[in-house]
């Protein structure tokens, strides 16, 4: 929801900024054409109600674009970049009772909807209250369509038709627009039938019906912006000044064209036949007085030559195309987060057993303080950083809950507050390793799911699904309450993608929930435990999991071939057997081909046969295959790798090989897959994007060096 208000809000500046480029490009051309202003106002209608699109289709150039502040809980919902895995998601801790703290019940706490949703309610409340306003016009235009005859009038190429229920002549119809006059047209001189024929058919030519309605739908998308509303107005002053400069050079003076102006005038009533989201009539809408010092100009001041058209053309041109390409350098800041305390950093910073001194300070600190901010801030640093037994720091973990309790206590309400007693909680279920038999397991699940289902903070809900969705457990080890976390974890990223489908921290931890599910239905030594056993495993498999795993498997060894500098043992053996396995991965990939992972098997088997090339110095043999990987079909992993989880050798290993080829003198073929791998990732782009020029230049990417 956050995204749609930002994108309004940038949209709305834009919108602006083009219609001042446009203003200072009429001025300082001296423009008095009713024709040429009209044609430049239109352009400027056209860019505000595509400005969303054309800012993602225009070429980049960030400017800083100030923006109202939105709502801190609100604010990280538009960010569409993957963060990392908070260091928390790590640790695990012991569900010990405490002292002075009980959660709150879940049903204690209300919940409260985000700014967001009655700021979403209260622009589409305003929006079908303006659509339904275009109902009566569209109904007067029928009737008056219903009512005319057509008759025979003095000026050829349109429609000319009477109506009893008009009391001036107008112009009906969108699509087919047709001149309307009144029953008394057959009274008037040849002259003013000529001067009000003349302007009609002008609007006719223009489609000036047209432009009326498109103008008032964009001031019913963007009712809130003053600009839509005077882009109408000035829209309908200029049409009228462009058909009035016609209508006086049909007639051939100025003064007796004037004249019919004051007629028709006179003519409308306030309930009269002018229907303005439907039509356009002579009587107009520019008003009168500046209609009639506008067509009394000298005619040299509104002459425009064809080439002062095609510079003003151009200049509008080039400014539909800068002003979009302008992306905001975000300015919107969220309050600063309260700093940690330092008796409270301290504690954190120690590398082994906790002080006494420290730990009291920081207890007395906490204590002494009535924030609610800070009192849940210093929490859940305490609480994320210490597990609850002796050894770990369990009386500092205690300090945190604590805090966190009487946070809760000052500001039932607090979001803060509440968000770190989910963190609480969820550190105190991850525990469950040491303390299967929970008794309030099925209260603090209740309670994350609760908080995590109502909330529309795309970052909150990634936070703190990331631990949830990353857990490994010991063979036969894993309590009950893992596969519910792991379920409210997944259900906190699906509603994170629907709030921000493209969030790529989202799409990875999906990634994660997809992996978890299918090591649940493998036995250990399929994915755990040394190269060979491993092997045999796999080769039970169906052929589908068999090409995954084994693709998997080569990438474990080359992992191991590359841990082995550390050892002081020779890489080749392994880096040999890491290509056999990608190699007899590669056998099965015909018979794999509905697999769901078969493109990113496909990837994975194809980097690790090249990355095992290279070491033998075979570098034809490394680009086929490296290359071959490239025609893989994408897949979510491919799009977004992931780091330190399964499959994170789509990550891995496109840095490795371009590295390696890098190293020995292979710059061109590392540079052309690097510019094929930046076609496929999603995820860090502009790092691949940027990589491949670099690379031609002589240059090392910053992740190379």
């Amino acid at each position: 929801m956050i995204n749609i208000v930002r994108i309004a809000l940038e949209s709305s500046a834009q919108s602006v900024a083009l219609a001042l480029c446009v203003a200072l490009i009429l001025a300082a051309a001296r423009i008095r054409s009713g024709a040429v202003r009209h044609a430049a106002w239109t352009a400027v209608l056209c860019g505000m109600m595509l400005m969303p699109a054309l800012s993602r289709i225009a070429p980049k150039v960030q400017v800083t674009m100030p923006l109202p502040p939105l709502p801190y809980a609100d604010l990280h919902a538009a960010d569409d970049v993957a963060r990392p895995r908070p260091a928390s998601a790590a640790l695990s801790a012991v569900d010990f009772p405490l002292r002075n703290h009980k959660a709150p019940q879940p049903s204690a706490i209300s919940k409260r909807l985000p700014l967001s949703v009655p700021i979403a309610a209260l622009y589409f409340t305003g929006l079908l209250s303006l659509l339904f306003r275009l109902i009566p016009g569209w109904r007067a235009a029928r009737r008056i369509s219903r009512s005319c005859q057509r008759v025979q009038a003095p000026f050829p190429g349109v429609d000319v038709c009477e109506s009893p229920i008009v009391n001036t002549p107008l112009t009906v119809g969108l699509f087919s627009p047709r001149i309307v006059l009144p029953m008394t047209w057959r009274e008037w001189t040849s002259t003013k039938l000529l001067a009000v024929l003349a302007h009609e058919a002008a609007h006719v030519q223009n489609r000036d019906s047209l432009v009326n309605l498109v103008a008032w739908l964009n001031g019913c998308i963007f009712w809130f912006h003053p600009l839509a509303w005077w882009l109408r107005r000035k829209l309908a002053t200029t049409a009228e000044h462009t058909c009035d400069e016609i209508g006086a050079r049909a007639v051939g003076d100025n003064r007796e064209y004037a004249r019919v102006l004051l007629e028709m005038a006179a003519l409308a009533t306030p309930h009269g036949g002018r229907y303005v989201f439907v039509g356009a009539g002579m009587e107009g809408d520019g008003g009168l007085e500046a209609r009639i010092d506008h067509i009394l100009l000298d005619s040299s001041q509104l002459a425009v030559s064809s080439t002062r058209r095609a510079i003003i053309a151009m200049a509008c041109a080039a400014a539909l195309v800068a002003v979009p390409a302008c992306r905001q350098v975000s300015s919107v800041k969220a309050p600063d987060e309260p700093a940690l305390l330092p008796e409270v950093q301290a504690l954190l910073g120690s590398k082994g057993v906790v002080s006494g001194s420290q730990l009291e300070a920081a207890r007395a600190k906490l204590e002494q303080s009535t924030d609610v901010i800070v009192l849940a801030t210093n929490g859940k640093a305490l609480v994320n950083r210490f597990i609850p037994i002796a050894r770990f720091g369990g009386e500092a973990f205690d300090v945190g809950a604590n805090a966190i309790g009487r946070a809760l206590q000052l500001d039932p309400k607090s979001q803060e507050a509440r968000r770190a007693q989910v963190t609480l909680d969820l550190r105190r279920l991850m525990n469950a390793r040491w303390n299967p038999e929970d008794p309030d397991a099925p209260k603090k699940l209740a309670y994350l799911s609760g908080e995590l289902k109502d909330s529309y903070d795309v970052s909150f809900l990634l936070e703190t699904a990331s631990p949830m969705v990353s857990m490994q457990w010991p063979a036969g080890r894993a309590p009950p309450a893992v596969a519910e976390l792991l379920a409210i974890g997944k259900a906190a990223v699906e509603r994170a993608l629907k709030l921000d489908p493209n969030s790529a921290w989202a799409h990875r931890l999906m990634l994660e929930v997809r992996d978890r599910e299918l090591m649940a239905n493998l036995q250990d030594n399929v994915w755990h435990g040394p190269l060979d056993s491993r092997h045999q495993a796999i080769e039970a498999l169906p052929v589908g999991e068999r090409f995954r795993e084994m693709s998997i498997l080569a990438a474990s060894a080359g992992v191991s071939a590359m841990n082995t500098e550390h050892t002081h043992e020779p890489p080749e053996p392994l880096w040999q057997a890491a290509g056999n396995y990608a190699n007899e991965a590669l056998d099965l990939a015909p018979q794999a081909k509905d697999d769901p992972d078969y493109g990113t098997s496909f990837f994975r088997a194809n980097m690790v046969a090249a990355m095992s090339a290279l070491v033998r110095h075979d570098h034809a043999t490394a680009i086929a295959f490296a290359h071959k990987a490239m025609e893989a079909p994408p897949t979510e992993a491919l799009r977004y790798p992931i780091v330190n989880a399964r499959p994170w050798s789509n990550w891995h290993y496109p840095q490795i090989v371009i590295a390696q080829l890098i190293r020995e003198g292979e710059r061109d073929p590392a540079a052309d897959l690097a510019g094929q791998y930046s076609r496929i990732v999603i995820a860090d782009k502009d790092r691949w994007v940027a990589a491949a020029p670099a690379i031609r230049k002589g240059e090392a990417p910053e992740w190379l060096r």
